[in-house]
């Protein structure tokens, strides 16, 4: 599909930016992991806050009932519209780039939440912090993806006639369209975290602790 094409070719044109944007994303959230050893009483506040309000959703309820297809599709659209669209691309449509500086501000939080409380005991310790790990990884390229397109639409409202915008007005449409675009790749790499995080909650987590 040309759209899809588009999206590729965006990521191939910003490769640059995008492996750069990864290690920023990842080591704000390596550094927020790195300050909870030292202040575990901010991990403990946020994990109990946010445990208790998920509880409560029907995104939570699908979790603890074991509904594998309905915590699929919530979790997918959670991370989708309101992790990504709403979080990241409607604001930087406004103000343009905001939504890379959202996107690292959710990187320390997942630092501070996901940061290991401690060293894993045993071996199943050990496999399910990597298994964690993955899903920290998959769920965050989906984000990251996210930011590449927010830069993509910044950059084109800056240089117009390199975009092949003849006015800042159409540099702007040009910019958000790309922006959207990019979420061919954001969706894909969203779908793939959302299985494999139901399936790590509900199937695999419970046989290693």
């Amino acid at each position: 599909m040309r759209s899809l094409r588009a999206a590729f070719q965006d990521l191939r044109q910003f490769l640059r930016a995008f492996v750069g944007m990864n290690l920023v994303y990842f080591g704000v959230l390596l550094s927020a992991m790195l300050f909870v050893v030292f202040h575990r009483q901010t991990q403990q506040a946020l994990l109990s806050s946010v445990t208790s309000a998920f509880q409560t959703t029907p995104i939570g309820e699908a979790y603890a009932g074991g509904h594998l297809a309905s915590a699929i599709l919530m979790t997918f659209a959670v991370n989708l519209i309101a992790g990504s669209l709403l979080y990241i691309t409607l604001p930087s449509l406004v103000v343009p780039f905001s939504g890379i500086c959202l996107g690292l501000v959710r990187a320390a939080v997942w630092g501070v939440m996901f940061s290991p409380q401690s060293a894993p005991g045993n071996a199943s310790g050990w496999v399910l912090g990597a298994l964690t790990g993955l899903l920290v990884l998959l769920e965050g390229e989906g984000y990251v993806l996210a930011m590449l397109g927010s830069y993509v639409q910044g950059w084109t409202l800056l240089h117009p006639r390199e975009a092949g915008a003849d006015t800042r007005g159409n540099a702007y449409l040009l910019g958000a369209r790309r922006s959207l675009r990019m979420y061919w790749l954001v969706a894909a790499q969203l779908a793939v975290a959302a299985i494999y995080e139901v399936l790590l909650v509900i199937v695999i987590r419970p046989h290693l602790v």
